[in-house]
């Protein structure tokens, strides 16, 4: 068998009469040697950039796409589930990361990151450090997942011990925005039309979005189209995975969020999470 991908590519081309037509590659991922030893391997052909149409495609998700993108779901809430059953006064963030590492991982799941941040300097550093974690302050864990190729991504807030109201009354109003979302996803809704949903409700109970977006699509990237965005007007189909990603912070308190994965139905949709986005309290 022939282990050169060019040379792969090259051949299965020429055995199906190919091998000077229009070639559509997804040229972003295509470095300039790659590229010579493609236009090398293919004369004869005329290789156009059809990045763009790949992507168009990948929005819909086959059910196998689904199913692996389920499988990295459940990976990613394994490492929260070791927040829960871990977190102690004392420990590091990189310990608790390291805790949260080792639970995602299984025969088919791996992690590309794991962060952890508490208090104060968690609005502003997101990745582990050496910092203590305390009781009293709000600790965020955004965990990403691969599952045979497929990304998971899931961030939740965790209260640890008593916090003062104000940070709890915050979450609140973000988890109104996240149910407001949530019902607003279904066929037919452009990406668009949920940003400003999003904006306009985060803006309306007293909250900026610390980044200018309300979530993206979710697929073999952990941020491809549909772009939850101003300037995206995509509009939501069946089978699409878009992850719901409203995000603030306070200074004084942490980053918080909660990306809520969710599988456009065909009539609304279905969230791939079983742990709550609410924020989880720890003793």
């Amino acid at each position: 068998m022939n282990e050169d991908p060019v040379e792969t590519l090259a051949t299965a081309l020429e055995e199906r009469g190919l091998a000077d037509a229009s070639i559509g590659l997804d040229m972003s991922g295509v470095s300039a040697h790659l590229w010579d030893q493609v236009q090398s391997a293919l004369p004869r052909a005329r290789i156009i950039d059809a990045g763009d149409d790949f992507n168009r495609l990948r929005m819909i998700k086959t059910s196998e796409e689904i199913r692996r993108i389920e499988g990295a779901v459940a990976g990613a809430e394994r490492g929260h589930q070791a927040v829960v059953e871990h977190l102690t006064e004392g420990m590091t963030a990189l310990e608790l990361a390291a805790l949260v590492k080792r639970s995602v991982i299984d025969e088919y799941t791996d992690r590309y990151i794991v962060h952890v941040s508490a208090g104060a300097l968690g609005a502003v550093v997101l990745a582990p450090t050496n910092v203590q974690l305390r009781r009293g302050e709000l600790v965020s864990v955004d965990v990403g997942t691969l599952y045979k190729d497929y990304c998971g991504d899931m961030f939740r807030v965790y209260a640890f011990g008593p916090q003062p109201p104000d940070a709890l009354e915050l979450h609140v109003r973000m988890d109104e925005v996240n149910s407001i979302l949530i019902d607003a996803v279904a066929p037919g809704v452009r990406a668009s039309e949920l940003y400003r949903l999003g904006k306009a409700e985060m803006n309306g109970r007293g909250l900026e979005l610390a980044l200018d977006f309300v979530g993206h699509g979710l697929g073999i990237d952990v941020h491809e189209p549909p772009y939850l965005i101003a300037g995206d007007d995509t509009v939501l189909e069946p089978n699409m995975v878009v992850v719901l990603e409203v995000t603030t912070r306070r200074f004084d308190l942490g980053h918080l969020s909660a990306e809520i994965t969710c599988l456009v139905t065909e009539d609304g949709c279905r969230v791939l999470n079983k742990m709550p986005y609410t924020i989880t309290h720890i003793p």
